[in-house]
C-alpha cells in the first residue's frame, strides 16, 4: 500500500502533517501516530486483508505497524517519493478502522487503502476515498491519481468505480508472498 509521508510533502501539501485532517459524515482521516500501532497491527494481522495488498507483510506485527508509521513520519531524504499516511477513524466512537495513503513520485500520485475486516461492507472505504479525493483535488492540486487492486478484489474495485476511477490496464504480476501469479488492475481517477 502506498503511504503518504509527513515532513517532505510535495509543494501543494501542507507543511505540518498534523494539520492534515479530513472529515466526512462518519469518518475522520488523520495522521497515524506511533500510539496507533497496536490497533493497526490488530486490524491488519488478517490474511484475508493482507493478501489484497501488494506489499504489506504477513503476519502483520505491532513492529510492522510501528515501522510503517515511523517511515511515514521520517521519510528518506534521498528518495524523491513523497507520502502521507492517514488513519481512518469513525466519528461515532473514535475507533480506528483502517488506513489510507497517498504517494507521489514526480508527476505520478497513487492512493491505497484498507479497512479492518469487522468494518467491511459498511461503506467506509467509499466514504473515506471520496473525502480524500476532495482534499487532493481542491487543497493539494492533484488532478490525476492511480490505484491498484487485484482482479479478484471485487469490493475494492467497486469502491474505486463508485469514486470515479476507471480501469486503465491490467497486468499479471508474480507475487510469491501473495500466492504467486496474480492479475493486478490499475485504475485512474482524473478530476473533472
Amino acid at each position: 500500500m502506498p503511504i503518504i509521508a509527513a515532513n517532505s510533502y510535495f509543494s501543494a501539501f501542507p507543511s505540518d502533517p498534523e494539520a492534515v485532517v479530513i472529515r466526512s459524515p462518519r469518518l475522520i482521516l488523520r495522521p497515524l501516530l506511533l500510539q496507533d500501532a497496536p490497533r493497526i497491527s490488530a486490524l491488519a494481522n488478517d490474511w484475508d486483508l493482507i493478501k489484497q495488498t501488494v506489499s504489506q507483510p504477513f503476519p502483520f506485527t505491532q513492529r510492522d505497524a510501528e515501522n510503517m508509521i515511523l517511515d511515514a513520519w521520517q521519510p528518506d531524504d534521498e528518495e524523491e517519493e513523497e507520502e502521507i499516511l492517514l488513519g481512518i477513524q469513525r466519528t461515532s466512537d473514535t475507533a480506528l478502522i483502517g488506513a489510507m495513503a497517498v504517494n507521489r513520485d514526480g508527476m505520478l500520485a497513487e492512493v491505497g487503502y484498507w479497512i479492518g475486516r469487522q468494518y467491511w461492507s459498511q461503506g467506509y472505504a467509499t466514504e473515506a476515498l471520496a473525502a480524500l479525493l476532495r482534499q487532493v483535488r481542491f487543497q493539494w492540486g492533484i488532478t490525476v491519481l492511480e490505484a491498484v487492486a487485484f482482479h479478484e478484489n471485487f469490493a475494492s474495485e467497486a469502491v474505486l468505480r463508485k469514486c470515479g476511477f476507471r480501469l486503465k490496464s491490467g497486468q499479471r504480476s508474480h507475487l510469491p508472498d501473495r500466492g504467486g501469479e496474480r492479475m493486478l488492475n490499475r485504475f485512474l481517477w482524473e478530476a473533472g
